[in-house]
């Protein structure tokens, strides 16, 4: 067990408050570069799904898929 002389004490905060400094500097780094929807963006993307979807519906509908041997049970 390593031991701390009284000279010494008062560093560990110190030492201890950069590290969360350097953490912090990292994740806010790392946040601008963060590629996340603008509400134009997200309301592209909505409407790609929600057309997507209807086609899908719509396909089914129209051409119901094939039964198979596992419908039957």
């Amino acid at each position: 067990m390593r031991t701390s002389t009284a000279e010494q004490l008062p560093l560990v905060p110190q030492i201890s408050g950069h590290k969360h400094m350097d953490e912090l500097r990292e994740k806010s780094k790392i946040m601008d570069h963060f590629e996340g929807r603008q509400w134009r963006g997200f309301h592209h993307h909505a409407a790609l799904c929600s057309a997507a979807h209807a086609f899908l519906a719509l396909r089914r509908a129209l051409f119901p898929p094939a039964k198979t041997a596992m419908d039957a049970r």
